[in-house]
């Protein structure tokens, strides 16, 4: 599938400076994961004259283990290596959280506010796990309208833009008094 290039710039420095997170409760006939929903800002890409532009991000990820996602039905394969900690801030709003992703480099995939309604925060603890996108799906992450977001995630399934896994999830409260009974 041939890509629409709608802006290219410089790249900055870190990638995930320009990334937008939004969260989703478990899709309607899904796999029953806490879904959370990664996308850029702006499209960044590498150009190369041989080939194709190819989204920055990608490639990295998919060296990470994710992996293209065609149905979102279909729960995608875990990164144990990765961690995403939820973090109540005073501030940011009753369901809001502090998210911060790291990858099994201890380096930052993303961190910042995300809406973490508590069917979403129950969800993803009780299980451990959530499962995070990566693609171009146009979700609007201050939107509540579920149904829509299912429906632009799905579309980006079946258009072939959307990688995925599932990575751990923990609070930093957990991790506190996991670090306190060692």
């Amino acid at each position: 599938m041939p890509s629409t290039v709608t802006e290219l710039r410089e790249p900055s420095n870190n990638t995930t400076d320009d990334m937008q997170m939004a969260s989703l409760p478990p899709l309607p006939g899904g796999h029953g994961c806490a879904v959370l929903v990664a996308q850029l800002e702006a499209p960044q890409f590498l150009a190369d004259p041989r080939s194709e532009l190819t989204d920055i991000l990608a490639p990295y990820l998919l060296r990470q283990g994710f992996k293209p996602i065609s149905d979102t039905a279909t729960a995608p394969p875990p990164l144990e290596r990765w961690l995403a900690v939820l973090t109540q801030v005073p501030g940011i709003e009753v369901s809001g959280s502090l998210l911060t992703i790291v990858d099994d480099n201890a380096e930052v995939f993303f961190t910042g506010p995300v809406f973490t309604p508590t069917r979403w925060r129950r969800t993803a603890l009780e299980a451990g796990e959530c499962t995070l996108y990566y693609g171009p799906t146009q979700i609007d992450p201050a939107s509540r309208d579920f149904p829509t977001q299912n429906r632009l995630l799905e579309a980006a399934a079946k258009d072939g833009r959307l990688l995925g896994a599932r990575v751990p999830c923990t609070d930093r409260a957990t991790l506190r008094n996991a670090a306190a009974n060692e």
